[in-house]
């Protein structure tokens, strides 16, 4: 039936129409991984929003793209568009602890988010450092935690929470020495809070659970724990490559 002529601006032709019809959604995945893997964050960002209209719960579709913007605002001189893109990161990977809440990967990113938003404010950061790092421990996945206990002892060093959960995790993987070094600095901590019975536990449990340790120290103060008070770039390199968190995230659901 011909369609007069009024109508015709309305309808779409069919050699418009049938490549739509046969799209694969999973075509924009595809295209934004490999993106991805090559570090095109810029080309990644727009493939990754077109499957996740496809996909709008999907976790690894948002932490990839978190992913994407991360890495496409560290490439920016101009301080007010990498702002926009790191927001626009820290929501992405903030929709991933809402549908995964032991997501560790993206309390990790979104740690480092927090941090280059503001600088200089490190609680958020520090916060965030501790969470991801708890969920690492809970699996056993002592590296990973120590590195986010320590990255939230850069940030801040009086840290109740980081240092006694990286005490716990020296302990559980069995490394003495580092836990009586963390011990000591939770023990020099609660002194310069003003509570001295957390102090003396932590005194006693060293001289009864680690008295080999303290033996075989001969500094004046070999206890004392020496942290960096921020985070340099080289350390927040030392994190791992970006990109690589979203291509491991891939491969194991791909497995």
């Amino acid at each position: 039936m011909r369609v007069p002529s009024f109508l015709q601006r309305f309808v779409t032709p069919k050699s418009v129409a049938q490549p739509l019809a046969n799209l694969n959604p999973n075509q924009f995945r595809t295209e934004a991984e490999a993106f991805l893997r090559k570090k095109q964050f810029y080309a990644a960002i727009p493939a990754y929003t077109k499957a996740l209209h496809y996909y709008p719960r999907s976790v690894d579709l948002f932490y990839c793209r978190g992913l994407a913007f991360f890495g496409a605002a560290r490439e920016l001189e101009s301080k007010v568009k990498a702002q926009e893109l790191f927001t626009k990161a820290s929501k992405d990977f903030e929709a991933v602890i809402t549908l995964a809440p032991t997501h560790a990967g993206a309390y990790k990113l979104l740690a480092l988010t927090s941090f280059y938003l503001n600088p200089e404010s490190n609680l958020f950061a520090s916060i965030h450092f501790i969470k991801a790092a708890n969920i690492y421990f809970a699996s056993n996945d002592f590296e990973p935690a120590i590195s986010c206990f320590n990255m939230a002892l850069q940030l801040n060093p009086e840290s109740v929470d980081a240092l006694t959960g990286l005490s716990l995790v020296y302990k559980q993987s069995d490394r003495r020495e580092e836990t009586v070094t963390i011990l000591a600095k939770l023990g020099e901590l609660y002194i310069s809070q003003g509570r001295p019975l957390d102090a003396a536990k932590i005194e006693s449990e060293i001289k009864i659970k680690f008295s080999d340790v303290v033996a075989g120290r001969t500094q004046p103060k070999p206890f004392k724990l020496k942290l960096l008070p921020s985070l340099t770039a080289t350390e927040i390199d030392a994190l791992g490559d970006i990109s690589d968190e979203g291509i491991d995230l891939l491969d194991a659901e791909a497995g």
